[in-house]
């Protein structure tokens, strides 16, 4: 499914409605679903935006930063949007991750004598 924005914009509020639209297209209830994922194309820097002649930058620029700088400041997720629900129902398991040798120490094997 691919839905195309009117403006850029980095609006989370924004986002996540285009992302729910699409979903409600494309959902099959008969159908058992693991986990969903988004991509984005055509991502370019805040500063380089360009909006049409009479056109506005769609999105709240300020309660995004607000949103990003509680986020950074206490921890990703503290602050979420209300379509995001509470409770997360599904959680990796560190047991089916692969092992980690090249880049953690303490995982590390070591041969014993």
């Amino acid at each position: 499914m691919t839905l195309t924005l009117p403006a850029p914009t980095a609006d989370p509020v924004i986002l996540t409605r285009y992302a729910l639209e699409g979903l409600k297209r494309i959902f099959k209830p008969a159908v058992s679903y693991g986990k969903a994922g988004v991509v984005l194309a055509g991502v370019v820097p805040a500063n380089v935006i360009q909006t049409a002649l009479f056109g506005e930058r769609t999105g709240n620029a300020a309660l995004t930063a607000v949103v990003d700088r509680l986020n950074a400041r206490y921890g990703s997720g503290t602050v979420l949007l209300a379509s995001e629900g509470t409770q997360k129902e599904w959680r990796t398991r560190p047991a089916m991750r692969s092992h980690r040798y090249t880049t953690r120490w303490k995982e590390l094997p070591v041969a014993k004598a």
